[in-house]
């Protein structure tokens, strides 16, 4: 039986939590925009002393791309010392929020 007909059996799913290591493809076109795809990104890029800014947005790019056309949310978690920078964390909301509008423009 494929995944995709393992989420459709449960009737009263809304959204599938999603790694930073899943399929990204397969889930897109398992969930479509029947469910919401709940992707939780590699917190490890936020615990270094310096963000790489371009590395974060090309990753991003690279989801919102393979879940166009799903219902998606991106949650950033289990972020335990952000190598003592709590604006790590700022910067990446707002990396986040530029890219989704980015795609809205």
């Amino acid at each position: 039986m494929g995944g995709g007909t393992r989420v459709k059996r449960h009737h009263n799913l809304r959204r599938v939590s999603c790694s930073a290591w899943v399929n990204v493809e397969k889930m897109a076109e398992n969930l479509g925009d029947k469910y919401i795809f709940s992707f939780k990104p590699n917190p490890a890029t936020l615990a270094v002393p310096q963000l790489n800014e371009e590395s974060l947005r090309q990753g991003l790019r690279e989801i919102l791309a393979k879940t166009r056309g799903c219902v998606v949310e991106i949650i950033m978690k289990d972020n335990h010392t952000l190598a003592n920078r709590p604006e790590n964390a700022v910067d990446w909301c707002r990396i986040a929020k530029e890219e989704v509008e980015r795609l809205r423009a």
